[in-house]
């Protein structure tokens, strides 16, 4: 690493303690650096600053580093500039002022909130056209293939370099392998990506992140959309050492679980917390509050102060020119401390916000099935509940079992292909959906929920609004100022807040909730919690913040992909304890399995050898007793195996050709065949010239392209021979 200034090394710390004329910020670099003994450095970040369309300031002054296998967490409220700070971090996005300086030789991953995926591509392509260095690499040969007609191209040369570099020519095997690790199951290979469910749209998009095999992982909300059985295989993944992760999630255990540090992003500033594991979340929290209450009593010290200084402003006393300069700058300073006070929580409540009064009768389904359009067998079958109400329930299932699914045929988005779904008279519902509608940049925040308010009581007779659109906006954290900022202003997580509120406006006395901590902070996850706790109406809510569904879900709807929806009652860590035993009984079972098969194969292995010697003994084969396995009784298939472990050569196995080298191969297969069919007729053009010997201008032409022919030859000779070898036609 580099100083920031020239070209010094960083090891070089006498340089930087005399002669450096920029000593203090490469100092805080040296100290960064030698924290991290051992390891390499992969980014280091100093007096970075960045403001939204240069007018609101996300964060300033912010020094920091990543070495190999760190993982560290940012932490701020929504608005507050982690995304950016991501953005900025993959390089992605610019920064206003300071300095980021990346390890050249590392790779970096990103993963964004919601990934952008070709919808018409299949899931195999749309992995194979992300955006790392493999994929990038393995893009390029194939333009270069297209456009190379057979011929040994330069660029077809330049991008061979590159696959080899990459080890590119398996990537198609890669990618299926990754695509398995992260739950997509081979027989959705094929399938396009407008067809997928939004967790398996985010699983599409971690395996086309980790395709380049990132040294540093950079990851904005990489649990949204997951199921907890991918939850935990990421926890797994992200702890492996070597890989270096950055990320900003709301899951209060995911975090906890995967990062060993915390930078915390508060009202523009940066606070670095050097911790991490269980009960890290708590320790944050306590040390945000320790430094805001003094803080605060910072700002009320000099306001205090204040009150006597600008008495003598006013006075203006007479004192030597320069002692009253030096106090009026004082002064300066000292009204500049009394605005530094911290930035007040938020305190959403819509528990109190009112709902419409609720019947006895709230939803009843009856046997209702549904078969999405293309598949043969049905999504949800045979579901019948009768809602009840102030019922709290919580849907639980893996991705593409019909979590969201269910919820739309509850609500009637979806209309159900067999079955009876009836309503209460009172029953309004809140759809608080994963993905938010689309709403107008150029529309005000205030103006869209007032435009919601008035269309409900146009529709609605005696509708009654508890709260104004404005205090409404102000309980889910918008103050009045920020109430009339444009929406094409809001971070990912204001916009769900901003959908919530289009939701509680109408006041529902059923309130359907698809992932809604998705995109907010840690911190206004903790109040919805608590607002959802509150609420009296009937609740369903799929989630899968473990900490979220505890707090507000007594018992579950589970689906398991069968179609089939059962009852747990019990909560959502009570039913992963299940499962979790479950697996375990399974495992062991399995385990058990293959120990008996071992022992039977030992056995049968020890059979063989036993008539192997009593042959031998008698001057015989075991071929001659006509058993051609060499094993009497119920041992056959254990007598095969032993007999070709004996026979297994002890070579390595050869690297098989790949899809594209196929592609390639078939290519140069043909342009050889066009070659040397050209080559014949060019050599009996020649013979008769020779032989006629009365146009040597026209021998000349035809032994020029001749030569051109063969040189053409000589060229794909070279790559045809590797690849026909790993083809297995040599």
């Amino acid at each position: 690493m580099k100083c920031l200034h020239n070209s010094r090394s960083l090891t070089d710390s006498r340089w930087f303690t005399t002669r450096c004329p920029h000593k203090a910020a490469c100092a805080r670099l040296v100290s960064a650096t030698k924290t991290k003994a051992g390891r390499d450095v992969l980014l280091i970040a100093d007096d970075v600053a960045k403001s939204y369309d240069g007018d609101k300031q996300l964060f300033t002054s912010l020094t920091f580093s990543v070495v190999a296998g760190e993982k560290l967490a940012v932490c701020g409220q929504n608005g507050s500039g982690k995304s950016s700070l991501l953005k900025i971090i993959a390089g992605l996005d610019q920064m206003d002022s300071g300095v980021m300086n990346r390890n050249k030789g590392a790779a970096v991953g990103y993963l964004p909130q919601d990934p952008q995926l070709p919808e018409e591509a299949t899931v195999l392509q749309a992995v194979l056209q992300s955006d790392s260095a493999v994929a990038r690499a393995v893009q390029a040969y194939e333009r270069a293939l297209s456009t190379a007609d057979g011929a040994i191209t330069k660029e077809l040369e330049a991008a061979i370099d590159k696959m080899n570099t990459y080890n590119a020519w398996e990537i198609d095997a890669e990618a299926k392998r990754i695509l398995e690790a992260v739950g997509i199951p081979s027989h959705l290979l094929g399938t396009t990506v407008a067809k997928l469910s939004g967790g398996q749209r985010k699983r599409v998009a971690l395996a086309g992140t980790l395709l380049g095999k990132p040294d540093l992982l950079v990851l904005d909300e990489p649990t949204n959309h997951m199921d907890v059985d991918m939850i935990d295989w990421m926890e797994k993944e992200l702890k492996k050492e070597a890989m270096a992760v950055v990320l900003v999630t709301h899951d209060r255990y995911f975090m906890e679980n995967i990062c060993d540090r915390i930078l915390e992003l508060d009202n523009g500033r940066c606070f670095m917390h050097d911790f991490g594991g269980p009960g890290a979340y708590q320790l944050f929290k306590e040390a945000r509050e320790f430094r805001r209450k003094a803080q605060a009593n910072a700002a009320a010290d000099a306001r205090t102060l204040f009150k006597r200084e600008a008495e003598w402003i006013v006075k203006q006393p007479k004192a030597r020119q320069a002692k009253s300069q030096a106090r009026v700058n004082a002064f300066v300073e000292l009204t500049e401390k009394t605005r530094d006070v911290p930035k007040e929580d938020l305190k959403a409540d819509f528990g109190g916000a009112g709902m419409i009064r609720q019947g006895n009768k709230v939803v009843r389904m009856k046997g209702v099935s549904y078969t999405p359009p293309g598949f043969n067998e049905p999504l949800i079958k045979d579901f019948a509940y009768d809602f009840t109400p102030g019922e709290r329930l919580g849907i639980v299932g893996r991705n593409g079992a019909g979590k969201t699914t269910l919820l739309n045929l509850i609500s009637g988005e979806t209309r159900q292909t067999s079955g009876v779904r009836e309503v209460g008279e009172t029953t309004v519902f809140g759809y608080f959906t994963q993905y938010p509608p689309e709403v107008r940049n150029d529309m005000r925040v205030i103006n869209y929920i007032r435009e919601i308010a008035d269309d409900r009581k146009a529709s609605s007779a005696g509708f009654e609004q508890v709260d104004t659109p404005e205090v409404l906006l102000e309980k889910l954290g918008f103050p009045r100022a920020r109430q009339h900022q444009y929406v094409s202003s809001l971070s990912g997580g204001e916009r769900r807040r901003l959908h919530l509120a289009s939701v509680l406006v109408e006041r529902p006395n059923l309130l359907i909730l698809d992932e809604p901590t998705n995109d907010l902070d840690l911190q206004t996850v903790e109040v919805v919690e608590e607002v959802v706790k509150a609420y009296k109406g009937v609740l369903l809510v799929v989630s899968h913040d473990r900490a979220f569904m505890d707090a507000v879900a007594p018992r579950l709807l589970v689906l398991k992909g069968d179609g089939l929806v059962r009852m747990f009652q019990g909560s959502y860590s009570e039913y992963l304890s299940l499962v979790a035993e479950e697996r375990e009984e399974e495992e062991a079972m399995r385990q058990l399995e293959l120990e008996e098969q071992r022992e039977k194969a030992a056995a049968a292995a020890a059979q063989f050898e036993e008539e192997r010697k009593a042959a031998a003994a008698f001057g015989t084969s075991t071929s001659a007793t006509g058993n051609k396995s060499g094993i009497s009784g119920g041992g056959g298939s254990g007598g095969r195996s032993a007999t070709a472990v004996a026979e297994a050569p002890a070579s390595a196995v050869k690297r098989k050709i790949s899809y594209y080298e196929g592609l390639e191969y078939t290519k140069i297969c043909k342009e050889m065949d066009r070659l040397n069919a050209e080559k014949e007729k060019l050599d009996a053009k020649v013979m008769a010239l020779a032989q006629a010997g009365d146009d040597f201008d026209a021998l000349e032409k035809a032994s020029i392209e001749m030569g051109r022919v063969a040189d053409q030859l000589d060229a794909l000779s070279d790559r045809w021979m590797e690849l026909a070898e790993l083809a297995g036609d040599l």
